[in-house]
């Protein structure tokens, strides 16, 4: 059974049977799982961003809460049926998306990915 644990979600259907598994791997007593999205891009979303808007804060926020909201919705339904996890949810944005999940999961200290 595993207490940390940081789920990449990508919002396809595989999430929805990571989301399960994470669930039944989950500490019995306490765990927080982490559902981590990385939006990624082939270039800096700053750099475009500011190649087409001078106030790349306010498109880049919009992307983020819409992706944000998605996983706060997931948020809910985990915790009001699992009530010993915990669910943090994060979005960033990268241009390497394996190296994003790798830095999370340092950050977290991470049993399972």
């Amino acid at each position: 059974m595993f207490r940390t644990i940081l789920l990449p979600v990508d919002f396809e259907i595989n999430t929805e049977m990571a989301v399960k598994k994470a669930l039944e791997l989950s500490d019995p007593g306490e765990t927080v799982l982490h559902l981590h999205h990385v939006q990624k891009s082939k270039f800096s979303l700053n750099s475009l961003l500011s190649s087409i808007w001078s106030d790349t804060s306010v498109l880049k926020s919009f992307v983020t809460d819409e992706l944000h909201y998605k996983l706060i919705q997931w948020k809910g339904l985990i915790e009001s049926n699992y009530p010993n996890i915990k669910v943090i949810a994060c979005v960033d944005h990268s241009t390497h998306v394996q190296k994003s999940i790798v830095q999370k999961a340092k950050e977290v200290k991470a049993d399972l990915i």
